[in-house]
């Protein structure tokens, strides 16, 4: 009786401090923006109800692992992993053969409602394991420390693509290939290989989600919006996942390792661009997760290998997401694998052949479409190995693409790659790893309670590390799934000594730390939403880049408010085309560039107006601010292209229109040139 009282008891202050958080949250962000909760409300609803109907509809995987009665936790995280992860598979397969249009979305939206409302009723219907209480104090008002961190994930999620973030060139990726090559999906109504953009080729579980978010709200600006909110998602749901993952400990560890979740800064500065790295943190976590779970005493029977099936899947997906999850994710996961069940050398091999096959599953339908288009699975890279040349790509972009790729020559050494850690990493002056990813941790591994879980999650860290170090360009943002087993280890140093002393000091210091970050992350949100003092009224201007109302993009107003409604534009210098509302063709710098080919093979500059004019274009619109950018970076630009030939052929049959300056004082950034017919 006692012990259902206080059951009874810890689920009414655990209600009591989630409609706490929800109201905080709301509050917290309508004091920025009453718009906000708005959008959230419009474009935030139909994302809820995507990961809920494919979570939901994920569920029914549950069953094919036997595994027993599992907490309903566990139905749900596998079931959102499953869901989110199969659904890109469906859509690249529509895509893939032509049937990329609102019949087939709709007959799979369908399908997926009736799974999910079938789902409802088994899972009414099971009863649900759940670990034995304990009088162990769970802390539930410890939620309450990751509503800072929530309010300003939900406002940056409504912020239009193209704002956020400094360092990543105000979203530049993504209004060049994220958001860009499904808006290109959705147009043609298939998805094949892109001879302009290399980024084609990148796996895209993310961006099929962001293209399915497009097609149920049939606009791509609309649905950029609504994508947004799925990205923001996505992390959300990474810290339920780290939830799950320290529950496997006790509840106690579970609520902390999800609080260190929310509080990593990382989290927050990718919900605040339509990137793909939440959805790789996402499956990531639940792959670790399932492989502790693999290695409880309880589960060293034939569901074993059944977790370890569940987990190279997701695996997988998380490759599915980014090419470095191969070497970041997929490779360290697979040395855990081998190394967390205490078991003889037989099974354990047997166990990591069934992750990693199932990894290569999870992975495949990527490498099946880039054989495909490619003749290489893992198109553009190993290009020295599959000799793969398709159309827009020979030696020389591969060699170009491979160069710009490597760390800057003065990085190159070993001494200036570790400083690029101390840099980027440990004294990164937006600290989105946080001190206390590293305190905790290192309180866990040098306690009397340490084991072999520990010491194999401090072997992944060190894997990523090193493949980190050794083998990416050394980008900040590539980094960011070294957080899994150190937060996975923040959270276990809660079970390392019971209620005393060292409790409330291992307490004062994770709340100490979670404030550090609140602070770090409010304050980066404040250097870009603030401007004098006054907050700017970011929150769903989509208008503000369609419109051209922003510093950069005044060329807009014109190209898509002033243009015959048959223009055609090549896009010169730029490859930023998500805002272009008219056909615009553009090449990323990597890809061989047909205009470039042109001008340099041309006799006469009435060749290159005779090319223009066959290919249907009505206008020429240059970024003279991006060419001079590329051109002083490492990635280069075509020396052809310069000023005097435009001023040549303006006098030929290519009419300047217009030129857009921006600044104070005002500065040309491009130009506009109409080609006569």
């Amino acid at each position: 009786m006692r012990e259902s009282s206080h059951e009874s008891e810890s689920g009414k202050r655990s209600v009591a401090v989630c409609l706490m958080v929800t109201a905080l949250t709301l509050l917290g962000v309508a004091s920025q923006s009453i718009g906000a909760v708005a959008i959230l409300l419009v474009d935030g609803a139909l994302a809820v109800l995507v990961v809920a109907t494919l979570t939901l509809a994920g569920t029914w995987i549950v069953p094919v692992l036997r595994a027993g009665p599992l907490p309903l936790r566990w139905h749900l995280l596998i079931g959102a992993g499953t869901g989110l992860g199969v659904m890109p598979a469906l859509l690249l397969t529509i895509g893939l053969v032509g049937e990329l249009g609102p019949t087939s979305i709709m007959i799979l939206a369908t399908a997926s409602v009736i799974a999910a409302f079938a789902a409802i009723v088994r899972l009414s219907r099971l009863a649900y394991a759940e670990q034995p209480a304990t009088s162990e104090r769970q802390h539930p008002w410890l939620w309450l420390l990751i509503t800072p961190f929530l309010v300003v994930t939900l406002l940056v999620s409504v912020v239009p693509p193209g704002f956020l973030w400094i360092e990543e060139g105000a979203g530049y990726d993504v209004l060049e290939y994220h958001l860009q090559l499904p808006k290109e999906y959705l147009e043609r109504g298939c998805i094949d290989y892109t001879p302009h953009n290399v980024y084609g080729n990148f796996p895209a579980n993310v961006e099929m989600l962001y293209l399915l978010s497009m097609s149920l709200r049939g606009d791509p600006y609309n649905g950029a919006a609504t994508a947004k909110i799925l990205n923001a998602l996505f992390a959300i749901l990474f810290v339920l996942a780290a939830y799950v993952a320290g529950r496997e400990t006790s509840q106690l560890v579970g609520v902390v390792t999800a609080v260190v979740a929310a509080g990593v800064g990382w989290l927050t500065y990718l919900s605040g661009v339509a990137y793909v790295e939440n959805g790789m943190l996402l499956f990531s976590m639940i792959a670790a997760a399932g492989l502790i779970r693999a290695a409880r005493p309880a589960e060293h029977d034939k569901a074993s290998n059944r977790w370890y099936v569940l987990a190279g899947l997701m695996a997988g997906f998380a490759c599915g997401c980014k090419y470095t999850a191969l070497l970041l994710v997929a490779a360290p996961l697979t040395v855990f694998a081998l190394l967390i069940a205490q078991a003889t050398w037989p099974l354990r091999i047997r166990a990591t052949a069934a992750f990693a096959l199932a990894a290569i599953v999870g992975f495949a339908p990527w490498m099946v479409k880039n054989t495909l288009m490619t003749a290489n699975p893992v198109f553009p890279f190993a290009n020295s190995v599959f000799k793969s040349y398709p159309e827009g790509w020979r030696e020389e972009e591969a060699r170009h693409f491979k160069a710009s790729h490597e760390p800057d020559p003065a990085e190159s050494s070993v001494a200036a790659r570790v400083e690029q850690v101390w840099r980027k990493i440990i004294a990164d002056p937006k600290q989105r790893f946080g001190p206390l990813l590293f305190l905790l941790p290192a309180v866990r591994l040098f306690s009397r309670r340490r084991n072999h879980v520990d010491l194999l999650l401090l072997v992944m860290f060190l894997l990523q590390l090193l493949g980190w170090t050794l083998a990416t360009h050394l980008y900040a943002r590539f980094a960011v799934p070294m957080i899994i087993p150190l937060i996975i280890l923040a959270g276990r140093a809660f079970g390392t000594c019971s209620p005393s002393p060292g409790r409330r000091i291992l307490t004062a210091t994770l709340v100490a730390g979670v404030a550090f970050s609140a602070f770090m992350t409010v304050r980066h949100y404040a250097q870009h939403l603030y401007q004098d003092g006054r907050k700017l009224p970011m929150e769903g201007a989509d208008l503000f880049f369609l419109d051209g109302l922003g510093g950069g993009h005044e060329h807009l107003s014109v190209i898509n408010h002033k243009l015959a409604d048959d223009a055609k534009i090549l896009m010169v210098g730029d490859a930023r085309a998500f805002y272009f509302k008219p056909p615009v063709d553009y090449c990323v710098v990597f890809n061989r560039n047909p205009f470039v080919e042109v001008v340099a093979g041309a006799g006469t500059d009435r060749d290159i107006l005779n090319w223009l004019r066959k290919n249907g274009y009505t206008h020429v619109f240059v970024n003279w601010a991006e060419v001079a950018r590329l051109a002083g970076s490492r990635y280069g630009f075509p020396k052809e292209i310069q000023l005097d030939l435009f001023q040549r052929l303006a006098g030929k049959g290519l009419e300047w229109m217009e030129t857009f300056s921006t600044g104070d004082p005002p500065q040309r950034y491009a130009e506009l040139y109409r080609v006569s017919q």
